[in-house]
């Protein structure tokens, strides 16, 4: 396994230009926001046994002042440009709204080749 693959950069490159994006925390002051974790990093094993491949798996979590889980959202925009980098969205779903912001959470998988 290679433990040190990290796809953080290619999360922010890909978000960047459609909102403010970070890993873990958010500091900023914009109102519409994502923060995003990966959490598993397994190998990806083929029939020799050998591993040929890392899978990461992970979650990002967008905030907003507004609703972004209607047809013309946001949501649609921020997996178009995951998948655009080889980022795999396993689905998004609302999180329920806490008075303050809305929040839609996005797991998601990429696997990285040895």
């Amino acid at each position: 396994m290679n433990p040190w693959v990290s796809i953080n950069g290619e999360i922010v490159a890909a978000l960047e230009p459609i909102l403010p994006t970070a890993h873990d925390v958010y500091s900023g002051s914009a109102k519409t926001y994502a923060i995003f974790t990966t959490y598993n990093r397994i190998p990806e094993i083929n029939a020799s046994g050998k591993s040929h491949a890392t899978g990461t798996y992970g979650d990002i979590d967008v905030f907003s002042d507004k609703d972004i889980s209607g047809e013309s959202s946001i949501i649609g925009t921020i997996t178009t440009a995951l998948e655009a980098v080889g980022i795999i969205v396993k689905d998004a779903r609302d999180i329920p709204f806490d008075g303050v912001s809305h929040h839609v959470l996005i797991p998601f998988y990429k696997s990285v080749p040895r």
